[in-house]
């Protein structure tokens, strides 16, 4: 027992406890594993963030990197090659997307060596064997292009990398408004430092001189930084050119069709 122990009683110590823990209780901090402290103490009487408060830890940088909410805490290996987003089987294009699920998993099982410049090679269309580096995933609505762009950048996440998920409308938003100048300079930094960068929703837009200088600079940024980049287009690579950095952008990426569930 301890002089605190002593000089306030016993009881007093266990009350103040037992309402200090109710109190977290309601406020939803800790659980039961950790006694609602939100941490524990291993065999070496060493303590540790509980597994409750790394979830909401992740939570909040999944938050931070825009990830759709929808889609927190899922991984590739959710990824369902059977059956499509509405259920319907998915039947001759199964292969496809068996062959998608184990393309994600081994991006995700080396995107650290991806994201440090030591990409492992693979051999795709046409027997060529190149580094695995940046993909440009092609596909309909329901493909699992927005899963996908998710649960990488998760990972990415959960690895210690730094990485964000995009929608290409909001990028166009702020680089062409210019009172959201600071948040296009925002976007360039970004580009230039963040170990992945996942891009959804890709389409084609009408050609606007200063939008397009302005996703030049933000492209040559990336390509400059040499991290990977994730895009998602509903069409093919032709369909989404506009400027020679993002043209270029486009073309330093392996193409990857995702099944058809029509």
């Amino acid at each position: 027992m301890s002089d605190f122990d002593n000089i306030l009683g016993v009881d007093k110590i266990e009350k103040l406890r037992e309402k200090a823990k109710t109190e977290r209780m309601i406020e939803g901090k800790g659980c039961s594993l950790c006694d609602y402290s939100g941490y524990t103490i291993n065999e070496d009487g060493l303590s540790s963030m509980c597994s409750c408060q790394k979830t909401k830890f992740f939570i909040e940088l999944f938050r931070l990197a825009d990830v759709p909410a929808y889609l927190f805490n899922k991984t590739v290996d959710d990824w369902n090659f059977r059956t499509g987003k509405n259920g319907k089987d998915l039947g001759s294009q199964q292969d496809i997307s068996q062959k998608t699920y184990a393309l994600i998993s081994f991006y995700d099982k080396h995107l650290i060596n991806i994201c440090t410049n030591q990409a492992p090679k693979i051999k795709h269309s046409g027997g060529i064997k190149q580094p695995l580096h940046s993909i440009l995933f092609e596909g309909g609505t329901g493909s699992g292009k927005t899963f996908i762009a998710a649960v990488l950048v998760q990972s990415a996440i959960k690895k210690g990398l730094t990485a964000k998920y995009y929608k290409l409308s909001d990028i166009i938003d702020i680089l062409t408004k210019s009172e959201k100048y600071d948040q296009a300079d925002r976007i360039n930094e970004e580009f230039k430092n963040l170990d992945l960068v996942a891009i959804d929703c890709i389409q084609q837009y009408d050609y606007y001189a200063k939008y397009t200088l302005q996703l030049d600079r933000i492209s040559s940024a990336r390509l400059n930084s040499g991290k990977p980049t994730l895009l998602f287009s509903d069409g093919n690579a032709s369909s989404v050119s506009n400027g020679s950095s993002w043209n270029s952008l486009l073309h330093s990426c392996i193409t990857v069709r995702l099944p058809n569930v029509r």
